[in-house]
């Protein structure tokens, strides 16, 4: 995750602005856009600070994978360039890294609330995902996944190949079913 995936996650869960944050922090906003678009690099005391005024800490934990955050970002970028196969790679390499991944580490990249990529859908399987990888050990589950908008009012596909057959419900495991998202369980068993 880059410093500007974390301050903008942080920042969201927080549940402040732009211009709150700015204010608690003694900057100015446009610094703070600047920092969350990526185009300065805090220094690590900065990102501390800044991390602090939100009620966070960083914390180092080794890890083999991407996190929630990061995979969204990668699935907008995938989607903006017109890529639905990018967008399920990143999706399928977060499913290997959560499912290699034991214990407080797999949490641990589940928890940052991700931003959305514009895409219900994308959105909505990946909070099915992380339901699903955190439910096959029993871990408890980061609150961003039941947020409402990570639903979809109607069954979607992930992605519709044309010409084959549907897919039928008993191949989706619950935690998409549940959000109207059809992808199949196979889809995520490369690990």
């Amino acid at each position: 995750m880059t410093a500007a995936q974390l301050l903008r996650s942080a920042r969201e869960t927080s549940g402040l602005t732009q211009a709150e944050l700015s204010r608690r922090a003694r900057t100015s906003q446009p610094d703070i856009s600047t920092l969350e678009r990526g185009s300065r690099v805090p220094t690590a005391d900065t990102l501390e600070r800044l991390l602090g005024v939100l009620g966070h800490v960083v914390v180092a934990i080794p890890s083999i994978g991407p996190d929630a955050a990061a995979t969204a970002e990668r699935i907008r970028t995938a989607l903006t360039r017109g890529s639905d196969d990018g967008a399920l790679r990143a999706l399928i390499d977060y499913s290997d890294a959560l499912a290699r991944e034991t214990g407080t580490n797999r949490i641990a990249l589940c928890l940052a609330r991700p931003a959305r990529s514009g895409h219900p859908v994308w959105d909505a399987a990946l909070a099915g995902l992380v339901e699903w990888r955190l439910g096959q050990e029993q871990f408890p589950k980061p609150q961003w996944i039941d947020d409402a908008d990570r639903f979809l009012p109607e069954v979607t596909e992930l992605i519709r190949i044309p010409h084959a057959p549907a897919i039928e419900r008993t191949d989706v495991a619950r935690e998409f079913l549940r959000r109207n998202v059809l992808v199949e369980r196979g889809t995520f068993a490369s690990v």
